[in-house]
């Protein structure tokens, strides 16, 4: 019965795609880098962010799905990574190339600013 129970968890769950903090610092060098959306608090961004990412709080993030580009991927961030998962998923439904880095800002070891939001 706990075999079912756990099967039925793991399987109602949809993959979401992710990235880890190396294969993002390899996007950000690319020609054409992802979109950076960073839902932090404005005060832990304003503290230490990813550069050229934006500061979108989970409240506006239906501004992120009505202007994203479908061309653009976008990779989501969040503290820890767990609140990305579903921000990432709504993206994909709205037909974005969505991912999130996994294990969120805390994992990050890359380049950061530290200025005001964007």
């Amino acid at each position: 019965m706990l075999i079912v129970l756990v099967l039925r968890t793991y399987i109602a769950r949809p993959y979401t795609p992710f990235v880890d903090a190396p294969e993002l610092a390899a996007m950000l060098r690319q020609e054409t880098p992802p979109l950076i959306v960073d839902t932090r608090t404005k005060e832990q961004f304003a503290k230490a962010h990813i550069p050229g990412s934006i500061n979108v709080s989970k409240a506006d993030f239906e501004a992120v799905l009505a202007e994203a580009n479908p061309s653009t991927r976008v990779v989501v961030i969040c503290p820890t990574g767990r609140e990305s998962v579903e921000l990432t998923r709504r993206l994909l439904s709205a037909g974005v190339d969505a991912t999130y880095l996994r294990g969120g800002f805390a994992v990050w070891k890359g380049a950061v600013e530290s200025s005001g939001t964007r």
